[in-house]
């Protein structure tokens, strides 16, 4: 498919907006632990981690269609660091210069904390929370970039579906399935830790994704059957929901955002500013929180979101766009799988 192609089937469907909306689901969610409050739920799971699981949901489904297309595992490697790195420097180093204009310190002595390094640890994904004498008052602690601990993960599930992928694209899906599924029955037998558990809170929902881009046209993706879906989930809250809600969130998230997309104006104006709004929501709920002591959950979500937008947009178009379009393609000629997204 060639540029033009590729761009007007990107503009055809909602899965920009639909990781717009994850985003901001994430920045209400978290307001309310940042203020000492708990998070209203949905479906048994709060908005926050709700938002986080549509976000991987949508990325396994996408990148799973991307490898499709060009199964070449440099040029799958070298599109997926353009997407996550770049945006990930800036904005440490965004925050890195916010946090010495907030600082309780001396700017030298701020620059000289092995604290400031250790938070240029966050260019390898070595996520660091907490810069010296910043936000140290907030009511939740002084983690500045708190959402920033899935990025790791999402690196990992990008490597085991490209290694599942050398052994053909079907029986891959179904061998990270599996991995998946044995994971999860090793934690629930007892034998866990916690960065297993942070893996399988988010790794579910991105195979999940994977699987339905193999599966869909055995299981094809319908918006009405999904919200039939979610209102029967609804109604029928168990125990067995944390099972099953991987293939249902991905299932009806990839049906939704595989809609037309509704205000073509507006998606071409904001561009894809999910990732950014991501980046930097957690950073401007806890400034809000700073500025304003005894504020609300529900006033830090309006206030920080337009913030977080902007920031998106910003990355979108000076950062992540301009980079993007360094992204190797696969050689002129060569036949190549249609996909529903550009990756």
């Amino acid at each position: 498919m060639g540029k033009s192609g590729e761009a007007e089937l990107h503009r055809a469907n909602s899965f920009d907006q639909l990781r717009l909306f994850a985003a901001l689901l994430v920045l209400a969610g978290h307001s309310y632990p940042l203020t000492m409050n708990i998070a209203p739920t949905f479906l048994g799971r709060s908005l926050h981690t709700l938002g986080l699981e549509i976000f991987f949901a949508i990325s396994g489904y996408l990148v799973a269609e991307s490898i499709a297309r060009d199964p070449h595992p440099l040029r799958f490697l070298a599109k997926r660091a353009l997407r996550i790195f770049p945006a990930l420097w800036v904005a440490t180093a965004i925050l890195l210069i916010f946090g010495l204009t907030i600082t309780n310190l001396r700017p030298i002595d701020y620059l000289q904390s092995t604290q400031t390094t250790s938070f240029l640890k966050n260019l390898v994904l070595d996520i660091q929370h907490a810069l010296p004498g910043v936000l140290v008052d907030n009511p939740y602690g002084p983690a500045i970039n708190g959402s920033w601990w899935s990025l790791p993960f999402e690196v990992m599930l990008y490597l085991l579906l490209l290694l599942c992928m050398f052994i053909g694209r079907r029986f891959g899906i179904f061998l990270i399935i599996a991995i998946y599924a044995a994971l999860t029955v090793l934690q629930q037998s007892g034998v866990s830790n916690g960065r297993l558990n942070l893996f399988l809170t988010v790794g579910g929902f991105f195979v999940a994704g994977a699987a339905l881009s193999a599966l869909k046209r055995t299981a094809p993706p319908n918006a009405l059957v999904a919200l039939l879906l979610l209102l029967i989930a609804f109604l029928l809250r168990n125990e067995m929901q944390n099972w099953y809600m991987p293939a249902l969130l991905a299932y009806c998230v990839v049906s939704f955002g595989l809609m037309a997309d509704r205000m073509p104006i507006v998606a071409r104006w904001l561009g894809d500013p999910s990732y950014g709004t991501y980046l930097y929501a957690f950073g401007a709920q806890q400034a809000v929180i700073a500025i304003t002591p005894g504020i609300g959950p529900l006033l830090v979500t309006l206030l920080s979101a337009p913030i977080a937008v902007l920031l998106g947009v910003l990355s979108w178009r000076f950062v992540e766009r301009p980079v993007l379009g360094l992204k190797p393609r696969r050689p002129v000629g060569r036949p190549q799988v249609v996909a529903a997204q550009p990756s």
